[in-house]
């Protein structure tokens, strides 16, 4: 699986390149237009006027036909962003019966995130994925019943659709709905390989150039073969995406940084109760952003060994790579070329049993 996946964010890759001399476009009146067609109407060229935003423009804007500040969109190359990720996380996986929990995971994840247009529709495609290592020493053994293991692999593919607010031309409604695939290698405790399959759909209301509130879900769509260690010896319930569902507000800083904070609930028949965590994301130079992000289930169960089995968490710090220059955005609908929701992780596609 290893092989296979490198291969295919290879070949991904390859082809963004390969695009990376296509048309530029721009988004007028709700359909993408070539952004040779930026003129006053006698040939000359229209300059943006301020539009109010965090920083007082038109968010990273090019000229719209109607003396009107319309958002960039670009070419493939324009809106694929790569990242490289320091990652930590605790799951269900990692649960040894009436020992509790021994082990978390720590490790690396490397991938990108691509938009697309679609026709001449303002709703975009994105797809995205990552490759992701861990536990490089190997993970605990259990004497002759479970033997140590070596580091765990996984894979995460995201792809959907989605049309971002465009908070200038007062367009505040934002969505996007992608499907998550999980593939993983020596998964948790008891190194199990298996695929797994999510839905994830989100939706925003921009406020104003500032603030977004909105609502963000999952639910699982294909469960896992993998099984869950409940006793010493004797493997219990079989594995599946955890549903869930939180509401967030989305900062917008005159800096250029962005923020998230959410809190929700997933399902009672799942190993948690609630879940609240938060995302940064701070631009260090128009290609370079710096990323980080908390995600924490909280167990159904009562603290000790039952609560220790079900604790969930994912905590990611890296750096965000945009080969468009689209790293610092000018207020909360950001680009409208750039993907919407980020590729799925440890934190976004949660597991139970």
């Amino acid at each position: 699986m290893p092989r296979h996946g490198i291969g295919a964010f290879g070949s991904v890759l390859m082809l963004a390149t390969a695009v990376a001399a296509a048309s530029e476009y721009y988004l007028e009146d709700s359909q993408v237009a070539p952004v040779s067609y930026c003129t006053d109407g006698d040939g000359g060229a229209i300059s943006c006027v301020a539009g109010g935003g965090c920083w007082g423009t038109c968010g990273g804007a090019r000229c719209g036909a109607a003396n009107s500040c319309d958002t960039w969109l670009g070419d493939l190359w324009d809106n694929t962003e790569g990242f490289l990720f320091a990652d930590a996380f605790k799951n269900i996986g990692d649960a040894t019966g009436t020992l509790g929990s021994l082990d978390n995971s720590l490790g690396a994840r490397i991938g990108f995130n691509s938009g697309f247009r679609l026709g001449e529709s303002s709703v975009r495609g994105q797809f995205g994925l990552s490759y992701g290592a861990y536990d490089w020493k190997g993970r605990f053994g259990l004497g002759g019943i479970v033997p140590a293991s070596p580091w765990e692999k996984q894979f995460f593919v995201t792809a959907g659709v989605y049309q971002r607010s465009d908070i200038c031309a007062d367009v505040p409604v934002s969505w996007g709905i992608v499907f998550d695939e999980l593939i993983t290698d020596q998964w948790g405790f008891l190194a199990q390989d298996f695929t797994m399959g999510q839905f994830r759909g989100q939706i925003g209301y921009a406020i104003n150039e500032c603030h977004e509130l909105g609502v963000r879900a999952s639910w699982g769509a294909q469960p896992g073969n993998a099984l869950t260690f409940i006793t010493p010896g004797n493997p219990g319930s079989t594995v599946k995406p955890m549903d869930q569902c939180t509401g967030f507000w989305h900062k917008h800083w005159d800096s250029g940084a962005d923020t998230n904070v959410f809190l929700g609930f997933v399902n009672r028949a799942d190993v948690g109760d609630w879940l609240f965590g938060f995302d940064m994301r701070a631009p260090l130079s128009e290609t370079i952003a710096l990323f980080g992000g908390l995600t924490y289930v909280a167990p159904s169960a009562a603290a000790g060994n039952a609560g220790v089995l079900q604790e969930t968490w994912n905590l990611s710090l890296g750096l965000v790579f945009s080969f468009g220059g689209k790293a610092a955005t000018e207020n909360v609908s950001g680009y409208a070329g750039l993907p919407l929701l980020p590729v799925a992780d440890n934190g976004s596609f949660l597991i139970t049993d």
